[in-house]
């Protein structure tokens, strides 16, 4: 059973990760973020995931990200894979099946879900939490948005008109 001291330890660190993954969607013009197992044991130092944790995870970046889809490795619930997080609704959007995340991703028309990984290597909390305050404070600007990914969604303009 955990502590009231654990859990509120555990929201904490999980809305930062929330309003850092917000900011990261907005800046790079994204309906949904995606992240995979990795960057989930990065930023909150597990190696392991028990289901409550899952659980806490998913109802504390509801605020953010009303719309959630975790895929897992296996039928275990704390097996998971990668975590979609999206304000528009996504279920119609996801192309059904088992497949990586990147062939997921690419079976999600432009038109409909932009949606994007999340590729931030080793983060750590006090690194997004002093890049948010730099950020808001104006200290900093968010680095620029990847050049081949505005190519990317300009071409796909180009052939759908």
């Amino acid at each position: 059973m955990a502590t009231e001291a654990h859990r509120q330890y555990c929201k904490r660190q999980h809305r930062i990760l929330a309003q850092y993954l917000s900011a990261e969607a907005w800046r790079r013009g994204l309906d949904c973020i995606v992240l995979v197992r990795s960057e989930l044991e990065s930023f909150l130092g597990l190696k392991r995931f028990k289901s409550i944790r899952i659980e806490w995870l998913l109802e504390d970046v509801k605020p953010w990200f009303s719309y959630q889809q975790q895929y897992k490795k296996s039928h275990a619930p704390a097996s998971i894979s990668s975590l979609f997080l999206s304000r528009v609704p996504l279920k119609p959007h996801l192309p059904p099946g088992t497949m990586a995340v990147e062939a997921r991703l690419k079976g999600i028309s432009r038109e409909s879900l932009r949606a994007g990984l999340l590729k931030a290597g080793r983060l750590e909390e006090a690194t997004m939490v002093s890049l948010m305050v730099q950020r808001a404070t104006g200290l900093a600007a968010p680095p620029p948005v990847e050049v081949e990914a505005v190519r990317l969604r300009r071409r796909m303009r180009a052939v759908a008109a």
